[in-house]
């Protein structure tokens, strides 16, 4: 698995069981593709 399918799963993990609003993900998102 490449780091940008494990970033995808993460925020897919956090969207779905976490309940993480669409400005947390697109934060996560932006924080670890850096």
């Amino acid at each position: 698995m490449n780091s940008a399918a494990r970033i995808e799963a993460f925020l897919e993990m956090m969207s779905a069981e976490r309940g993480a609003a669409e400005n947390t993900l697109s934060s996560y998102r932006r924080d670890l593709e850096d």
